[in-house]
This record gives structure tokens, sequence and C-alpha cells, in this order.
């Protein structure tokens, strides 16, 4: 299983995913939460509380992001290093 943190500028996203684009990198990754709870039916989706926390992190902010590749990237861990000037 790959892992690994990323250090990089929020490119675009939306209410259950973020995109990076890390340093050095070309174009942006986009890092979606683990899915927690079963089926839908079941209750289940996107981990709550992590989309919490990437509703609060700010487009063009500088990040670093902790990952882990199942199925796609999933954000285990995202901190804001710096927020664009307004």
């Amino acid at each position: 299983m790959k892992k690994g943190t990323i250090t990089g500028v929020v490119t675009a996203k939306a209410a259950n995913w973020i995109e990076v684009k890390a340093d050095g990198e070309e174009k942006g990754r986009r890092y979606i939460p683990h899915w927690r709870g079963g089926a839908p039916k079941d209750g289940g989706g996107p981990d709550k509380e992590m989309v919490a926390k990437l509703k609060d992190v700010p487009l063009k902010a500088r990040v670093r992001i902790e990952w882990i590749f199942e199925e796609h990237y999933r954000v285990e861990k995202v901190e804001i290093l710096k927020k664009e000037k307004e």
C-alpha cells in the first residue's frame, strides 16, 4: 500500500475532495476522504470529520497532506501552512 506526504498549493476543491499541486509537479492531484459506514443505503459516506476539515481549507492555500492510496488518493491528514493573502 502506497502512502506519503506532499506539500503544495490547493488548486481546486469541492464538497468531498481537494486538489493539490505538489511542489515540483506539473499538475494537481485530487485527494478524497476515506469512506466510512458501509454502503450509502446503510448510511455510509465520506468521512464527515475530514469533509469538514477540507471545507475550511481555502483555495490557493499552501498545505501539507498525508495520504494513502486505496483505490484513490485518500486524505489522512491536512494541515494549512499558509493562506493566500486576500
